[in-house]
């Protein structure tokens, strides 16, 4: 496994990113989007999730932003609540 994904990243590794909120049919709960960028392309998804969880940032869910047909090194990444994404952007 990846060693801890976000021990390589600088300091408030959402630099100056914008949060959104993205609308979602009434039953479902709001999902809260932080893009990260400069993620290297030999991190896959699923070693990102589980050190977001492990680094205290709840269940998430990523998603590699694609130009065309190619991976770009930006990933978006899906939170539970706010609290979370303003951790995540003020770490």
């Amino acid at each position: 496994m990846v060693d801890t994904v976000l021990a390589k990243w600088t300091t408030n590794i959402f630099g100056k990113s914008t949060a959104r909120r993205t609308i979602q049919p009434s039953s479902a709960p709001p999902t809260l989007v932080g893009v990260v960028k400069g993620v290297p392309f030999s991190i896959e998804d699923e070693d990102l999730c589980a050190d977001l969880e492990a680094g205290g940032f709840g269940k998430t869910t990523v998603k590699r932003i694609r130009k065309g047909n190619k991976p770009t090194r930006a990933v978006k990444v899906y939170f539970q609540n706010h609290e979370l994404l303003t951790k995540a952007i003020n770490k």
